[in-house]
């Protein structure tokens, strides 16, 4: 591919050294298994937060008007008591 990832960030510079040292790989064997793994973690979040969405929206279909409101008028006559 012959693609250059330039990192101009000491603090990037220095962490990847860390951790190439820490796990005994290359300095590019280390950032590519760290950026597959938040690859896959924000994929999962993903598709986690798709599935709450659809699920929620199931939930809603079930629900028929008149919706409560916020301010809690339904549930207090003209005189202003609790119905």
């Amino acid at each position: 591919m012959g693609a250059e990832l330039r990192i101009e960030s000491d603090d990037a510079v220095t962490l990847a050294a860390e951790l190439s040292s820490l796990t005994g790989k290359t300095v590019e064997d280390a950032v590519i298994a760290v950026l597959r793994a938040g690859v896959a973690r924000e994929r999962t979040a993903q598709e986690r937060s798709r599935q709450i969405r659809e699920i929620a929206a199931e939930f809603r279909s079930h629900f028929k008007p008149p919706f409560p409101t916020s301010d809690h008028s339904d549930l207090y006559g003209e005189d202003g008591l609790p119905a």
